[in-house]
């Protein structure tokens, strides 16, 4: 169940088993929703019940114990988070983030048609898209310049590297006391990882007047 196709299994258990399944996978306790009228509790009427995620080794380390909007809990912090995203990068009165969009969507469907007839990656079309609004958002229409292109090719290295990084699978997760077992080097990989960027902020506070 731990490749590329985890949905494909979930799907099959769900045929046989029913729409709502209680997984223990290992020490985590998991709960699979295939069922629409169920899918449509957790995501939308009970949202905030369901809203917490979980708390890997790669996310806790990663984004300093969840000190982000994305794995923190729902609470005081989250929503302090996400009204600064909303008032400032992702307002609706900020043209240059809707401009963003618009251009990195035309953008996209003109790479797409290029390619008509070929099979391409749609996954990695859509996470360039993200990187690249988000880092029009985050930084400016004009960040996307060539003075600025570095920048950017390192901004979407370091999230296509925490993306795998958060996606990776970890048996420690499941059953600590084989923690030592570490197949992915995820235990050496992190370490460095979070070096990088400790020294990397360290070099920007520097910089800074």
């Amino acid at each position: 169940m731990m490749d590329q196709l985890t949905r494909r299994h979930f799907a099959a258990l769900a045929k046989q088993y029913g729409g709502l399944l209680h997984l223990r996978l290992g020490k985590v306790h998991t709960f699979a929703v295939s069922m629409p009228e169920y899918t449509q509790q957790v995501l939308q009427a009970q949202d905030a019940a369901f809203s917490h995620r979980p708390a890997t080794i790669a996310t806790t380390d990663l984004t300093y114990h969840r000190a982000d909007m994305v794995f923190t809990r729902y609470g005081p912090f989250w929503r302090q988070m996400h009204k600064l995203c909303v008032m400032k990068p992702f307002s609706r009165r900020r043209p240059g983030t809707w401009l963003a969009v618009r251009d990195e969507s035309a953008a996209l469907v003109r790479a797409k048609a290029r390619r008509s007839g070929e099979t391409v990656n749609l996954g990695d079309l859509i996470f360039n898209l993200s990187m690249n609004v988000t880092f029009r958002a985050a930084f400016g229409a004009e960040a996307t310049g060539d003075g600025d292109g570095r920048k950017q090719d390192e901004f979407i290295a370091i999230m296509q590297e925490f993306s795998k990084l958060f996606g990776v699978f970890s048996i420690g997760y499941f059953i600590p006391w084989l923690g030592w077992a570490d197949p992915q080097g995820i235990n050496v990989r992190l370490p460095r990882r979070v070096h990088r960027q400790d020294h990397r902020r360290a070099h920007k506070k520097r910089q800074e007047p």
